[in-house]
């Protein structure tokens, strides 16, 4: 009624009215060290023969020419808030001598649009978003990174919901962190890429060599964040 609702707006302005706090990103962590048998919050899509299961701590996937793409995924259900989402692998074979004409995707889905970082076999990194709205292509890149077969890359994705932009650094072996990208989305805005699902997946774009490229995943987290903005 418009008694309580004024009663209500009185005693917020006293701050007497204390409203529950929003829920912030489910997170979660996971370093796939749990034994032979993946957890039932991931699932598995596009080539079966693809999915190679874990082993000694990661997660593996390849993929072959003409399939789907290969593709770990994990559901987020959660509120739209400030996160950051790392990912830590390894791809061998991936470039080397043979470069397996093969794309490895991360990426996170929201009510709002999408964001991707993807890794092609000619050692180039990319940053997509599309908004749902129109808006989509490459945000920045792509450029290339000093990535080599068989070493361990860290991807971390930052979101600040206050300023509405996402910071993206990747660092190897263990290295420093390397800033890759810092602002905002395709049209400016970004929004909520990140309530619906988060992916990983490989995608070999190219026939020869027929070699495929081998990903494994050692590690991948989610975190509600508290915003830089202010």
């Amino acid at each position: 009624s418009v008694r309580c609702s004024t009663f209500a707006a009185l005693l917020l302005g006293t701050g007497l009215l204390v409203l529950p706090a929003r829920a912030g990103i489910e997170g979660f962590s996971n370093d796939f060290e749990d034994g032979p048998g993946l957890s039932m919050v991931w699932s598995q899509e596009g080539d079966p023969a693809g999915h190679k299961g874990i082993a000694d701590g990661s997660y593996i996937l390849t993929d072959d020419y003409g399939a789907p793409g290969t593709k770990l995924l994990r559901r987020v259900e959660s509120v739209p808030g400030s996160w950051k989402h790392e990912i830590e692998v390894v791809l061998d074979p991936f470039l080397g001598a043979v470069k397996t004409g093969t794309d490895f995707k991360w990426r996170s889905i929201g009510a709002g649009g999408f964001i991707e970082i993807a890794l092609n076999s000619f050692g180039k990194m990319r940053l997509y978003h599309n908004d749902f709205k129109g808006g989509a292509g490459v945000v920045h890149g792509p450029a290339r990174i000093d990535y080599q077969d068989g070493s361990i890359l860290r991807l971390t994705v930052s979101y600040d919901e206050q300023a509405d932009t996402v910071s993206v650094v990747y660092s190897i072996n263990g290295g420093a962190d390397v800033l890759f990208y810092s602002g905002g989305g395709i049209d400016g805005p970004v929004g909520d890429v990140m309530t619906e699902r988060v992916e990983a997946e490989l995608y070999k774009f190219q026939d020869s060599p027929a070699e495929q490229a081998v990903l494994g995943i050692r590690r991948w987290s989610l975190a509600a964040g508290p915003a830089t903005g202010d």
